[in-house]
């Protein structure tokens, strides 16, 4: 009685992870691929006698010129908003500690 575990599997079992290339490449596994990243040069500069090493972790992941346009223009908005509030403070402070009768002590805002 000669028989092996791969004819024991029926033909309708789910492929094993590893063996599934539509699983691999697909979101939910990049974290795998990432760990592969790591994982394969790591043995391959052991097996060459190399036990220390730096890894630097990047990303190729470049999006669109189009995505890349509308995030700089809401970081600059958000920029002259911030400028705009510092200045409209600056004068807000000085409209109150300037009225007559008003003493900068008095002032909620300060001098």
């Amino acid at each position: 009685m000669s028989s092996s575990r791969h004819t024991l599997r029926p033909a309708h079992a789910p492929q094993v992870a590893y063996r599934d290339p539509v699983f691999l490449e697909s979101k939910v596994a990049r974290p795998l691929r990432i760990l592969g990243e790591y994982l394969h040069p790591l043995v391959q500069l052991r097996q060459e006698g190399i036990g220390d090493t730096i890894v630097m972790f990047g990303s190729a992941r470049i999006g669109s010129r189009e995505a890349a346009a509308a995030r700089l223009a809401r970081l600059k908005q958000t920029r002259t908003a911030r400028r705009f509030a510092k200045r409209a403070a600056r004068w807000r402070c000085r409209v109150i500690t300037k009225r007559p009768g008003n003493s900068p002590a008095a002032s909620p805002l300060g001098p």
